[in-house]
């Protein structure tokens, strides 16, 4: 290899040695660069009236130039009486307001915040993450003092 070759070699090399690290598809490992973020709803949030719109009970928009990814879920039920699998309370994870694959419509808790379930959710830049509750129309209305809250764990990456 000549010196023009070596030139051109080395200037290639540190192209590619300023390409920011990406995390692999799928890694519970984050790049160099990750900031690790913890949201948690900030007051539990009332169910809403039976039939009525879903309640958010957390929304998370990846900001410019960053992707993300979520890597812990807890959706919990706060107040008396268990309500999984009655059919009284549909949970959902929205990306843009779509159903997240197999999440959109839980009838049970997911985790809870001390001990949230481990789940891959990628994000892209802008994309939105919302966790919503809704009583079904048919369902007997939730009493009086029982809510929801869900908190997410990950960390976003520059692109």
């Amino acid at each position: 290899m000549n010196a023009f070759q070596q030139l051109i070699l080395n200037s290639k090399l540190a192209q590619v040695d300023a390409i920011p690290a990406q995390p692999a598809l799928g890694s519970d490992t984050p790049p160099p660069n990750a900031v690790q973020f913890i949201l948690t709803t900030q007051v539990a949030v009332p169910y809403p009236a039976a039939g009525a719109a879903a309640a958010t009970l957390l929304s998370y928009t990846v900001p410019r130039g960053q992707g993300a990814r979520v890597q812990y879920l807890a959706i919990e039920h706060i107040g008396g009486g268990q309500i999984d699998m009655s059919g009284n309370v549909i949970w959902r994870v929205l990306i843009n307001g779509y159903p997240h694959k197999g999440m959109g419509a839980m009838q049970a808790q997911v985790g809870s915040f001390t001990f949230p379930n481990k789940v891959v959710i990628e994000l892209t830049e802008a994309d939105t993450l919302s966790i919503t509750a809704e009583v079904p129309a048919a369902a007997p209305a939730p009493p009086v003092g029982m809510s929801s809250a869900a908190r997410i764990h990950g960390w976003t990456f520059t692109v």
